[in-house]
């Protein structure tokens, strides 16, 4: 049975809320600096504006969860579900997303400098106007991610596979690859 919680502009700096069925609450305004949501479930949850810094999402269920304006700084997303999620304009500065499904989620305008990618799903993602200056990410899936105006670094050794950026016509961002292979670079089309 799902119920509806309200914690609308409370302050839960720290509560432990791991393991707890959360789908559709809402926390507009709340404080959860530190929290523990590890393993929760906070489909359709409502956090936009919420400072997040800190809190240990691991292996939550965010499906559709709505994020746009949070602070995620140093947040522990790793293995999380964000399938569908909206982080618009979301700060994501340092945080751990390694192994997360971003599938369709909306990160328009969102930071991720100093944030760990590795390995996680941004497929048919909206990246545009993300901010990504550190080589931060490894192995991302981006297959279908809408990327005008992001500005991405991408480690060559371990960047996406090729048929990724031949999708990518439209694409008027930042995309830097450290590497001097210069085989790997003739292959993005222009």
């Amino acid at each position: 049975m799902t119920t509806c919680k309200d914690y609308e502009g409370a302050d839960l700096t720290g509560a432990d809320f791991s393991g707890v069925n959360l789908i559709g609450a809402n926390f507009h305004g709340a404080n959860l600096a530190g929290a523990n949501f590890s393993g929760a479930l906070l489909a359709f949850a409502g956090l936009s504006g919420v400072n997040l810094s800190g809190v240990n999402l691991s292996g939550a269920d965010l499906e559709g969860a709505y994020l746009t304006g949070a602070n995620l700084s140093g947040a522990n997303l790793s293995g999380a579900n964000l399938d569908g999620a909206y982080l618009l304009r979301a700060n994501l500065e340092g945080a751990m997303l390694d192994g997360a499904n971003f599938t369709g989620a909306n990160l328009e305008g969102a930071t991720l400098d100093t944030a760990g990618i590795l390995n996680a799903n941004l497929s048919g993602a909206n990246l545009s106007g993300v901010l990504s200056a550190d080589e931060n990410m490894q192995g991302p899936n981006i297959v279908g991610a809408e990327l005008a105006g992001a500005n991405l670094h991408v480690p060559l050794i371990t960047a996406p596979k090729l048929v990724i950026f031949e999708m990518c016509d439209h694409y008027q961002g930042t995309f830097a690859f450290t590497s001097f292979d210069s085989r790997f670079n003739s292959h993005i089309k222009k």
